[in-house]
């Protein structure tokens, strides 16, 4: 009879951080100031109005103020900035995230820079990931941050242990790197040049897929009684599936995240939680840049 695996679920973790939002909403507004974020999106992208609508309802339930703003996607680079520059001016917003995809024609890395790192929950322009990256963060990139609070809320220990991270994105796989080295364990990014893949991550007590692929890892890939973390989330015949073929992996595993219902509902949390720490910032330095 195999061990049981400890399904990593967000619910109870969920329940904390939303507890804590709603009790920083309910402060500020009693100050009379709105705790507000700002989301723009870029046409009809599926699945990132997906996560701007969930976004909008779990903050409004919450006691934020969430404002969506859908811009053409055939917008032009200028305008796209003069509307991101004038939604980021604006001192009743305290937290902005432009959303991904962008259409071809809008330079993510230019967006990346326009943001007010005040403003900048998401942790996506330079300025706010050199800050991070140096160990002087004024904002989380929200997943990492995610990644961080359900590991540490189930007591998953990494220092001293052998953490594979699949995927390099900056603001994902590296974020999520660091945070592991600043919690003392070894880790080794892949990505999608890697040779050997599957060889490399069975040598992983922790394992962390954020490649974006549905379902890329199988049992060939893991190491019995590692610990799993999916953060991978693809629409795929009509469902939601992760990085982790879940029915494979669960058996061998110790621990593991379930898609959907593991680290998303965590992401967002957190990312709610960050439009507090810029409400406070923004009150603060209500000028600030």
């Amino acid at each position: 009879m195999r061990p049981v695996t400890l399904l990593l679920g967000a619910r109870p973790l969920l329940e904390e951080v939303r507890a804590k939002v709603a009790e920083k909403a309910r402060w500020w507004r009693e100050q009379g100031v709105l705790p507000r974020l700002d989301l723009i999106l870029c046409g009809d992208q599926g699945p990132s109005a997906v996560y701007a609508e969930g976004l909008a309802r779990s903050g409004r339930s919450l006691g934020l103020v969430v404002e969506k703003h859908t811009l053409p996607e055939t917008i032009s680079q200028g305008e796209y900035m003069s509307q991101l520059q004038r939604i980021g001016c604006d001192p009743a917003v305290h937290g902005l995230l432009p959303l991904v995809p962008l259409p071809a024609q809008i330079r993510r890395e230019v967006v990346a820079t326009a943001i007010p790192t005040c403003k900048d929950v998401d942790a996506i322009s330079p300025h706010t990931l050199g800050l991070f990256f140096s160990g002087h963060p004024t904002f989380i990139p929200s997943t990492a941050r995610a990644v961080d609070e359900l590991l540490s809320y189930y007591q998953v220990s990494l220092a001293g242990r052998r953490v594979v991270i699949i995927g390099r994105g900056p603001s994902a796989g590296r974020a999520i790197a660091w945070m592991c080295l600043q919690r003392d364990a070894t880790v080794t990014v892949c990505h999608s040049k890697t040779v050997h893949l599957p060889d490399i991550a069975r040598q992983a007590e922790i394992l962390i897929c954020v490649a974006g692929q549905p379902e890329m890892v199988g049992t060939a890939f893991i190491r019995p009684g590692a610990v799993v973390i999916d953060v991978g989330m693809t629409w795929m015949g009509g469902r939601l599936v992760g990085d982790v073929c879940f029915p494979e992996v669960e058996p061998l595993a110790s621990a593991i995240t379930p898609v959907p219902g593991g680290v998303g509902p965590i992401t967002t949390a957190v990312l709610l939680e960050a439009t507090m720490e810029a409400t406070a910032l923004n009150a603060e330095h209500p000028a600030g840049g």
